[in-house]
């Protein structure tokens, strides 16, 4: 690898990517946009670094820490607001030299740094430590946990080991903190609708309270430990409810068919919103149709339980619906309103790799 690069240079606000992760973030900043589309039409390269101040709306030099990552960038897409969603593949560490401002975007003189090398005692030593320190923080996270905890066993290099582990602490303190935001807005909406009903039944409009009942129940379902497990039985419940406030906006004959007893339903724990955005796909996506089907099927296994959500609608191409899962490139967007990608790395959260998530095309329909 070449020790100096000159690349387009993307300057992020409160966070640090990490040489071997692939992540995500929204770019806003003109100069950003326009290094990561320059990225693109020539190898890909970028170098991200963070800015010393997250306020700091045009970074100089002085603003930025030296130290950064080289990464490939994997995927560009426009979203609304001018906002612009980039996936990233960090490649290697590298050192900011040089600072240019002529062009519309930044871009940087970059000197790739080499990792030293390290006798094996030393790294055995290093890795064993770090494991046993990670070990202990697993005990107080068991269900994200565990499944790291195997995947830290299979990491041979103490730099990248250390490095996946910077990147879950980040990841978990990320999450904490969307968390916590998001339980303000819904907890004041809930209650702002619950009035609004009130106020519709007291003035005889029977239609928007029932409508508005049903965003309340949407409300209440997602906002009470949002990232916690749910009976099969009240996931189903919620679709219905969502079915219901969709019916209001654009009267259509839409049945969902659950193929098992609410018995077996009750049984059957799974993560909130797992089935819904799959459903919720389906009815937009078919949204000129008079008529459609949606069957919600449970398969036994000896060691697990499959659930299959399918309709008689016009079909997706099942081939790019996989690719998109992957991060590959294709024709789909985030912004598309397919949620297969949030529902499968959700699972991926709850039950690691012993989750599958395969989408396929049946020709005879349902």
């Amino acid at each position: 690898m070449e020790n100096f690069k000159k690349l387009p240079v993307i300057a992020l606000r409160s966070m640090t990517i990490l040489p071997d992760t692939m992540i995500h973030f929204d770019l806003i900043r003109k100069k950003s946009i326009l290094a990561a589309e320059q990225a693109m039409s020539e190898d890909q390269e970028v170098f991200l670094v963070t800015q010393c101040h997250a306020e700091t709306e045009d970074p100089q030099a002085e603003d930025l820490y030296q130290i950064g990552c080289i990464a490939k960038v994997k995927q560009v897409t426009k979203l609304p607001d001018n906002l612009v969603r980039v996936l990233v593949e960090g490649v290697c560490r590298g050192r900011l030299r040089t600072l240019f401002g002529e062009w519309e975007w930044l871009g940087g003189d970059i000197e790739v740094l080499e990792v030293p090398a390290m006798d094996e005692s030393r790294k055995e030593a290093m890795l064993r430590s770090a494991r046993d320190r990670f070990t202990e923080y697993c005990k107080y996270y068991p269900r994200t946990g565990r499944t790291l905890l195997r995947h830290m066993e299979e990491i041979r290099d103490p730099g990248k080991l250390m490095d996946q582990i910077i990147e879950e602490n980040r990841q978990k303190r990320t999450a904490m903190l969307h968390a916590l935001q998001a339980q303000i807005n819904p907890h004041f909406l809930y209650n702002a609708l619950d009035m609004v009903s009130w106020h519709a039944l007291s003035k005889g409009e029977d239609s928007i309270a029932d409508i508005v009942s049903s965003i309340s129940n949407l409300m209440h379902y997602s906002i009470s430990r949002p990232d916690s497990t749910a009976s099969l039985s009240r996931e189903i419940e919620n679709i219905r409810e969502f079915i219901r406030i969709y019916q209001m906006e654009r009267p259509c004959d839409i049945q969902l068919i659950p193929d098992f007893s609410p018995e077996q339903a009750d049984q059957i724990p799974i993560p909130k919103f797992t089935l819904q955005p799959l459903v919720e796909n389906s009815i937009l996506h078919n949204a000129n149709l008079d008529h459609l089907t949606i069957r919600i099927q449970i398969h036994r296994q000896p060691d697990c339980t499959e659930i299959s959500v399918t309709d008689d609608g016009i079909g997706a191409d099942p081939e790019q619906l996989n690719a998109f899962l992957r991060y590959e490139n294709t024709s789909l967007t985030v912004s598309s309103g397919f949620g297969i990608r949030n529902v499968n790395e959700r699972l991926q959260l709850h039950f690691g790799n012993n989750s599958t998530y395969p989408i396929k095309r049946i020709p005879t329909g349902i």
